[in-house]
């Protein structure tokens, strides 16, 4: 249960300095997962939806580039 609560401090960490330095796929990918690991891991759909929610909202200001093929966004998308 540590080694869970450790991989969701590690990716709050990863996207709060994505946020910092203007990294926004980046702060996408590092929510995706944190969806994840709220969704799988401790069994709170509840938790995980805002975060899956803001990986594609943060996908979407993406634009021009494309990623509905990363792994990272079908996973936050499949979750949601």
């Amino acid at each position: 249960m540590d080694m869970i609560y450790d991989a969701l401090d590690a990716f709050n960490r990863a996207g709060k300095q994505a946020f910092d330095g203007a990294d926004t796929e980046l702060e996408a990918i590092a929510e995706a997962h944190i969806g994840k690991i709220w969704h799988k891991a401790l069994k709170k759909a509840h938790k995980a939806r805002p975060h899956l929610f803001n990986a594609v909202r943060l996908t979407n200001s993406l634009y021009p580039k494309v990623v509905t093929e990363e792994a990272w966004y079908k996973l936050a998308i499949k979750y949601l």
